[in-house]
């Protein structure tokens, strides 16, 4: 206290012009009467040291830039688990009515409900305790309403590689998650009309692969639908068959012109008949990604046309006997017509053996 002592730092020019910086120590020194009789300083060089201040202070400048503009929640905390350096979109989130330097030194606990903090806390101690980055989501109440989260947590190390605390960044996805339930809900229900329509549906992507069935085409072919997914046309149908199928459907790839067809198969509940309608699949920019194949089955109304057309050809042939009989009542002759129609509908066996009567009106 008898010799007050004093420190400055000074900005100085170096002899080759550079800028450097030197920390001062001033004593003085009294005598017993109490007049100075001395000063002593002690200087050194604190160049390398300043830099490093200014490094350290560009960086914490633009770390505090980044947190402030960042959308995403940014977090650093100790080994504590305590907040020391924030972002300003968490501070809005769950605390805007306090400023940035108020929230350090907190920690979860004074921002969340008790069990969601225990939460955070196991899991930041987990990644102190293994070292490994942990990546979950998280679901929280902010001041803006229920908000979905990614989260990862991270440690930080110092320069020997000692865990020193951890930073924690969220990404807000409640977009993304809505996005997805939305496209969820869609898909189930595009499911629920496929497996529900009695007609065959097949989606085939640009390499004419089986990408997406329904159940009633599924129960047709006899197979599952994981089964049938990954295959092409030439799996299924005889080669030639298939590769006339896809000779169209690359035409279609390549034109966008649809294609309608119809297609009879014998199967072991006997006569079926298709419909087909095969359409480009577009996506969002117009480009043709894949061929949508819709077939209904036509076998009804094939057999009834099928029974009109006979039903016609035997009215045809009656009325062909009965004109005979007006025209000659020569028995012959109507005889020789009426085998000529009888023939014609097929009445007689294939064998060519049968038998027909001409009766009076006696019998």
């Amino acid at each position: 206290s008898d010799c007050p002592v004093a420190s400055a730092e000074h900005r100085v020019i170096k002899p080759d012009g550079s800028i450097g910086w030197q920390e001062w120590t001033n004593r003085a020194i009294f005598n017993e009467q109490g007049d100075i009789v001395e000063f002593q300083a002690v200087g050194r060089d604190i160049t390398q040291r300043k830099e490093l201040e200014a490094q350290r202070d560009e960086q914490r400048r633009m770390l505090q830039a980044m947190l402030a503009v960042t959308p995403d929640i940014v977090v650093f905390k100790d080994r504590h688990s305590r907040y020391r350096l924030v972002s300003e979109r968490l501070r809005q989130l769950i605390a805007p009515e306090r400023s940035l330097d108020e929230m350090i030194g907190c920690t979860d606990f004074d921002f969340y409900p008790e069990h969601i903090a225990q939460g955070f806390l196991a899991e930041e101690q987990e990644v102190l305790t293994t070292g490994k980055a942990l990546v979950t989501e998280h679901r929280l109440d902010t001041h803006e309403g229920l908000r979905w989260f990614e989260t990862i947590k991270m440690p930080l190390r110092d320069q020997r590689g000692e865990i020193v605390g951890l930073i924690c960044s969220e990404r807000d996805i409640t977009d993304r998650c809505q996005l997805e339930r939305e496209r969820d809900e869609q898909r189930q229900m595009l499911r629920a009309l496929l497996d529900h329509l009695p007609h065959h549906i097949l989606f085939k992507d640009r390499n004419l692969v089986y990408r997406v069935t329904n159940q009633s085409y599924c129960a047709f072919l006899g197979r599952t639908m994981d089964e049938l997914i990954g295959l092409t046309d030439l799996d299924i149908w005889p080669r030639e068959d298939a590769l006339r199928y896809m000779e169209g459907e690359r035409h279609l790839l390549k034109t966008g012109e649809p294609i309608r067809m119809e297609k009879f198969i014998q199967t072991h509940h006997g006569p079926n008949w298709r419909e087909i309608i095969k359409s480009p699949v577009r996506d969002d920019a117009g480009n043709i990604v894949g061929v949508l194949v819709a077939a209904h089955d036509i076998t009804a109304r094939k057999l009834a046309e099928a029974r009109l057309l006979r039903h016609n050809r035997e009215l045809s042939a009656l009325n062909a006997i009965a004109t005979a009989f007006n025209e000659s009542p020569d028995p012959p002759h109507i005889l020789s017509v009426a085998l000529r129609e009888i023939l014609a509908l097929d009445l007689i066996g294939t064998d060519g053996r049968g038998e027909a009567f001409l009766l009076n009106q006696d019998g």
